[in-house]
């Protein structure tokens, strides 16, 4: 008889966390396209990050196990959003979202799947939750020329993202050239005012 899921807590990311946050993401610049970066995060460089993220009012959100019983304290995964290309101001009321599970999070536990059910709904709680206004979400997905990624594109449609088209061979890692897939989540805002952006 399979075992049930174990519960997960999901929780607002502090600086504490960032020597975890480090090693998560340092597994997948070493060992995966899911990121075109090359060079592993150091902790100051997460450490900005987070401080950026909360002056962008978004939210940066962790996963760990929530049984007490449990012998490990790492983190199971992180989800954060960010505004997409913040150099245009424009792009005020679209965030990026990014997602990450550790190595040693359980398998098929919904894990990834909690983290963007939690990030999705802070997001549309927006201002009611100290959040910005975000009206579009994107993902950003890698996917090479021998698989990799696929998976990923039928994780987000189920959860209600839709295809917004691909661009070609934009990466290059381990030998291989990465095709670039955006997917898109839009978030009713009924009778809600559009504020432009700040200045």
């Amino acid at each position: 008889m399979s075992s049930s899921p174990p519960p997960i807590t999901i929780r607002p990311a502090t600086e504490s966390d960032v020597p975890e946050l480090v090693k998560i993401n340092t597994h997948y610049v070493l060992n995966s396209v899911a990121t075109f970066s090359t060079v592993p995060p150091t902790n100051d460089d997460f450490l900005k990050k987070l401080a950026n993220i909360h002056a962008q009012r978004l939210p940066f959100l962790v996963a760990t196990p929530a049984d007490s019983t449990t012998t490990s304290n790492s983190l199971w995964g992180y989800a954060y959003a960010s505004q997409f290309r913040i150099e245009k101001g424009a792009y005020y009321h679209t965030a990026e979202i990014t997602i990450y599970l550790s190595a040693d999070a359980p398998k098929r536990a919904g894990v990834g799947r909690t983290l963007l059910t939690a990030l999705l709904d802070a997001l549309k709680a927006g201002e009611t939750a100290g959040f910005r206004d975000v009206r579009e979400v994107l993902a950003v997905i890698s996917v090479d020329e021998w698989g990799p990624g696929k998976g990923n594109l039928e994780f987000y449609g189920k959860m209600g993202f839709v295809d917004a088209g691909v661009i070609k061979k934009v990466g290059r890692k381990f030998g291989h050239w990465i095709d670039v897939q955006f997917m898109q989540y839009s978030i009713p805002r009924e009778d809600t005012p559009v504020s432009e952006a700040a200045k």
